[in-house]
């Protein structure tokens, strides 16, 4: 007889086999060892029946990995449902309007023409936020976007926004008031908290009544080392049963503008992931009748 070292186990497998028609899980090891007088290596299979721990770990990975396709295939499905939705009606309402331009043009008195243009140009914007909504979402869901950090200065971000949104503002004559302290610099996503910026005041617009005020504070919190935004508006209000609800991306909830603007119901799903992202905090305040307070906290520079 040989007298045999043992060493360490070189591998590890798990398998399911079928006997007499029930599935059982074995265990197969294998373990290499030197036979000390001629010196020559050798390996030895060990078979075991795996332990109901193991069975157990290993169908909770299973179910884990169910769940998370059929979660992944939902969202698939709300994707597609938004698109064939959401954006078929403005892009439907681009035609329909560019039609109606193209014919009658020389028939409709100038003052007509330039509204229509207008209302083209307006419905064309309004598809493109959508569009890059979906895009990022569908980015953020696959985890193909990931933050960029960097230093960037509060005011510049919200006056950029306001900028871009001065057209919509001024049609409904609404007052913005910004009370924001100088040299406020945050750390985060600059594109992300832009679009978040963009999604929340868009919808202050579209909720706010001709001659409404939108205001927009902040406030530092020293020892948190963050800074809290505030954007308010004394629009319509939300419905106490839509607020828990608003940054599920599993319900569908959208409703109209004070002047019957349309909405995917996908921008404040967005806002809530930029913000948890970078590692912010987002909630809202509201009542119905008496408008909405959305309030953003994130870290300070």
């Amino acid at each position: 007889m040989f007298t045999g070292l043992f060493g360490a186990a070189t591998g590890r497998e798990q398998y399911q086999l079928i006997y007499s028609g029930n599935p059982f899980e074995i265990i197969v090891e294998m373990f290499s060892f030197v036979f000390i007088i001629i010196g020559s290596v050798g390996y030895l299979l060990i078979l075991k029946e795996a332990d109901e721990q193991v069975i157990f770990e290993k169908n909770k990975k299973i179910e884990s990995d169910y769940n998370q396709l059929e979660a992944l295939n939902d969202k698939k499905d709300k994707f597609f449902s938004i698109i064939s939705h959401d954006l078929k009606s403005p892009i439907g309402a681009l035609i329909q309007l560019g039609y109606i331009l193209q014919k009658t043009h020389t028939d409709i008195p100038i003052h007509e023409r330039e509204e229509l243009i207008q209302t083209i140009s307006n419905s064309a914007k309004k598809t493109y936020n959508l569009l890059e909504n979906l895009l990022l979402w569908s980015r953020t869901e696959t985890g193909k976007l990931l933050p960029e950090p960097m230093k960037f200065d509060l005011r510049v971000s919200i006056e950029e926004t306001l900028d871009l949104l001065r057209h919509n503002i001024a049609q409904k004559k609404i007052q913005v008031v910004v009370d924001l302290k100088d040299n406020i610099k945050v750390y985060a996503d600059k594109n992300m908290v832009s679009t978040v910026f963009r999604n929340l005041i868009s919808n202050a617009i579209k909720f706010v009544h001709e001659n409404g005020t939108i205001s927009i504070s902040s406030k530092m919190n020293i020892a948190n080392h963050n800074v809290m935004i505030r954007i308010c508006d004394n629009g319509v209000g939300i419905d106490p049963e839509v607020l828990p609800k608003l940054f599920d991306l599993d319900s569908k909830y959208s409703t109209k503008g004070t002047q019957n603007e349309k909405g995917a119901g996908l921008g404040l799903k967005l806002c809530n992931e930029f913000i948890t992202k970078n590692k912010g905090k987002i909630e809202v305040e509201s009542e119905l009748g008496n408008g909405s307070t959305f309030k953003i906290e994130l870290p300070l520079a």
